[in-house]
C-alpha cells in the first residue's frame, strides 16, 4: 500500500462538488493557487530559518511549537495535542538533513515533502508520556540529539 499525505499537494481555497458547479465557476477566477509554487514556498520558509542559524552562528535548531514547525516544514499533525506536550519536534541544521520526529506508524505522510529528509519515531521526555521514567527517556533523548549535533 501506499499512502501519502491528502494535504501534501493541496490548494487554497474550498473544494467544491459537481453541485456547486456554478458557485466554482464564480469563484475559481479569485483564487490564485494554481499560480503558487508550494514547494518554492516551502523551501523559502526552510532556508530563511537555515539563514539565521548561519548568521548567529548557531548549528541547529529544534523546535517543538506546531506553529514554528508548520512555518518551517509545512507539516502539521494534532497540533492542539503537540502545544501541551513535546511529542512532535524537528531537527534543523544550519547544513545537512532536515530531521522531523513524529508521531508513531504517521511516517508515511510526509513522504512527498521537499522540506523533510528523514522522518523518525518521536523519542519524547515529558511527565505525561513516562511518569517516573522521564529522566531515562530524557537521557535517550539527549543522546540523539548529542549524535545529530556531531554529524
Amino acid at each position: 500500500m501506499n499512502f501519502n499525505s491528502k494535504n501534501i499537494d493541496r490548494k487554497i481555497g474550498p473544494k467544491f462538488g459537481e453541485k456547486d458547479s456554478i458557485l466554482y465557476n464564480k469563484f475559481k477566477p479569485k483564487l490564485y493557487e494554481n499560480k503558487i509554487n508550494f514547494n518554492r514556498m516551502r523551501m523559502f520558509r526552510l532556508n530563511r530559518v537555515r539563514d539565521q542559524l548561519i548568521q548567529n552562528d548557531i548549528g541547529a535548531c529544534i523546535l517543538f511549537d506546531p506553529i514554528n514547525i508548520r512555518y518551517a516544514t509545512d507539516t502539521r499533525n494534532m497540533a492542539v495535542f503537540s502545544f501541551h506536550l513535546m511529542t512532535r519536534y524537528v531537527f534543523i541544521p544550519a547544513t545537512g538533513p532536515v530531521i522531523l520526529f513524529e508521531y508513531p506508524n504517521c511516517e508515511h505522510i510526509y513522504e512527498n515533502n521537499c522540506t523533510i529528509d528523514q522522518v523518525r519515531e518521536v523519542i519524547s521526555w515529558d511527565h505525561f508520556s513516562w511518569g517516573n521514567n522521564v529522566y531515562d527517556k530524557a537521557l535517550e533523548w539527549s543522546k540523539i540529539i548529542n549524535d545529530l549535533m556531531k554529524q
